[in-house]
């Protein structure tokens, strides 16, 4: 079968475009008029479509994805052959991008994958993967091509991962179907993804090859570049088998040490030594508790961490960073450091609101008393009997020390303090000779004392 064109039909299916095409077959938008529905239709490539092995893949995949039933996985509406034999596969339609499209626009952009939003995808693609294993399904051909990302308000994230292409997808135990035949020695999936058993060639294939390139993705999307890149294809298979990937936390310090230590898990040469993919899923579950609250970029997120330290501790080198940091975490020394932090606040409002109240009464102590409508020295009466001029001038007599003219007196006399009891006196005196005490004023900018300071004032 040829490259379908735009209105070509295919059963009941009608080709709107094509959408991509792989190693082995071509994937249209198709739309089947009778109830309007839009669908992804994936035919195989002429040079393909009579091949006998190739079209039992093609017919595994339909009968895997028919029998699984989760969220990440492709649903599969139909199937069926064209008029020349050719088989087709009718599946939903996803409105999305994959994770190598994804992963490329950052590179391009030299922005890094948000760390939380890497641990998500993991977690939602382990999580699928450990469905299939369940039902002994091994998909043989993780890579971030085969990933998709669609958007779903009701996912984690507002993001759903879809897995794709189960084509070379093994089938394990009795299920009333097999494998796809391969050849002695053959290997099927991606170099760059393919574990070191899936590599050699071995029959030992189960669960852990597909943990492996998880390893691999995800050390792709923490750094930017898969794990062991090689011009040819043998390279990279000796470096699957032989070679230990550089430590993440050597060239991205900024990354968590509990993330780095599991991705380095999964990418364990001996199989035996890898975790399940359910005990995968359950350790991204857990980062992801950890590190969801934490809007930052995988970059950023320790980056900030050890801005913070540099701060308190000058400039210092990684290790150095990453001590400090390890040593916060630890549960004994933030509490420390809070109670530290407490005693120190406390402290401080206790000296500061010392402070406070003595220069307030340091403030009041000093002030001098002057009269508000008559010159600086003068107390006027406003009484006019001889028992208030009296009373007046004994209050005048009693304010005689304060009373001299402003060139007259002494600069000690200027600070002098007032004192309590003389207030008290005035405010007696000027009660019996009617002087009302609102009109004495204190010094720099105070306002006038009120008489309900002191007695009440009846004239």
């Amino acid at each position: 079968m040829k490259t379908l064109a735009e209105g070509h039909r295919i059963g009941p299916y009608r080709i709107v475009r094509l959408l991509g095409a792989g190693g082995m077959g071509m994937v249209y938008e198709a739309r089947r008029d009778l109830i309007d529905r839009r669908v992804a239709l994936k035919t195989l490539h002429p040079q393909y479509a009579l091949d006998q092995v190739v079209a039992e893949r093609f017919i595994t995949e339909a009968k895997v994805l028919s029998q699984l039933e989760h969220l990440s996985i492709v649903n599969i509406s139909d199937f069926g052959f064209a008029e020349d034999g050719t088989a087709y596969l009718v599946m939903e339609y996803l409105h999305g991008e994959s994770l190598a499209a994804c992963l490329q626009r950052h590179a391009r952009s030299a922005t890094p994958f948000p760390l939380v939003r890497v641990l998500r995808i993991a977690w939602q693609a382990a999580d699928v993967l450990a469905t299939c294993h369940g039902q002994g399904i091994i998909h043989r051909d993780l890579k971030p091509e085969n990933i998709m990302l669609i958007a779903d308000p009701v996912a984690p994230g507002g993001e759903r991962v879809k897995v794709l292409d189960f084509g070379i997808a093994k089938w394990m135990g009795n299920r009333g179907a097999v494998a796809p035949r391969t050849g002695t020695g053959e290997m099927l999936g991606t170099p760059m993804y393919m574990s070191p058993e899936q590599v050699s060639g071995t029959k030992t294939v189960d669960g852990k090859t597909d943990v492996y390139a998880l390893g691999c993705v995800l050390y792709q999307a923490l750094s930017g570049k898969p794990p062991f890149v090689a011009d040819e294809c043998w390279q990279l298979v000796g470096m699957h088998l032989f070679q230990t990937p550089v430590p993440l936390q050597l060239t991205h310090p900024q990354i968590p040490e509990d993330v780095c230590k599991l991705v380095h898990s999964l990418l364990g040469k001996d199989r035996t030594l890898r975790p399940a993919m359910s005990e995968v899923a359950l350790a991204l579950s857990s980062l992801l508790t950890q590190f969801s609250d934490v809007q930052a970029s995988h970059s950023g997120l320790i980056n900030f961490k050890s801005t913070i330290a540099g701060k308190f501790f000058g400039n210092l080198d990684s290790a150095k960073t990453r001590r400090i940091i390890s040593a916060w975490k630890n549960p004994v020394s933030r509490r420390t450091a809070a109670l530290l932090c407490s005693s120190v606040a406390i402290a401080s409002t206790l000296v500061w609101t010392g402070i406070i109240q003595r220069s307030v009464s340091r403030h009041f102590a000093h002030q001098p008393i002057k009269s508000a409508a008559a010159p600086d020295h003068q107390v006027l009466p406003t009484a006019t009997s001889a028992s208030s001029t009296e009373s007046a001038s004994e209050h005048h007599s009693a304010r005689a020390p304060l009373s001299r003219s402003t060139d007259e007196r002494s600069p000690a006399s200027e600070e002098a303090a007032i004192d309590t009891n003389l207030l008290s006196s005035i405010a007696q005196k000027a009660k019996k000779s009617h002087v009302p005490v609102a009109k004495i004023k204190v010094r720099d900018k105070v306002t006038s004392v009120q008489k309900s300071d002191f007695l009440p004032f009846n004239p």
